[in-house]
């Protein structure tokens, strides 16, 4: 309890029990994913994919020896996060199609699902044919730390 002498207050300081501090509310994922299919999402995913096989160089498409790349879901939580956050809004599309590799893309999907799971974004489109915006949702109380970004590795 503090006492402010100028005021003549009284007040007492946060004594929340630790299970109501860590309490979210649960995601309501109609709201959140309404017009949404996945199967266009599905379809968005594979065209990329697609696209990403197109740009593989003939010349070199022969070589023998693959080198892996590590490609960590915690950057691509970072990377949807900062984005998002940025912007207000990131076309889906051209987040996939701008990653580097088929990892990358699928890594990013996965992290874009698990956002998307947690109420860090929004899944809005327009037209049923048309692409999809990921909106950053500034009201979401689940929060993803650093520590629980890298338990998903």
């Amino acid at each position: 309890e503090f006492y402010d002498s100028t005021e003549g207050i009284l007040f007492k300081s946060e004594s929340l029990p630790e299970e109501v501090k860590k309490y979210r509310p649960p995601v309501d994922y109609d709201r959140l994913l309404k017009d949404v299919t996945v199967l266009r999402m599905k379809e968005i995913f594979e065209s990329v994919l697609r696209r990403q096989e197109e740009k593989i160089d003939p010349v070199r498409a022969d070589f023998r020896e693959i080198e892996r790349e590590p490609v960590r879901i915690s950057d691509k939580f970072k990377l949807v996060m900062k984005l998002s956050k940025k912007t207000g809004r990131v076309s889906f599309r051209n987040l996939l199609k701008d990653q580097k590799s088929k990892a990358d893309i699928v890594v990013t999907f996965l992290a874009c699902l698990e956002l998307i799971r947690m109420g860090q974004i929004f899944v809005e489109q327009k037209e049923s044919a048309d692409d999809f915006d990921l909106t950053w949702n500034e009201n979401c109380e689940t929060t993803i730390t650093e520590e629980e970004m890298e338990e998903y590795e």
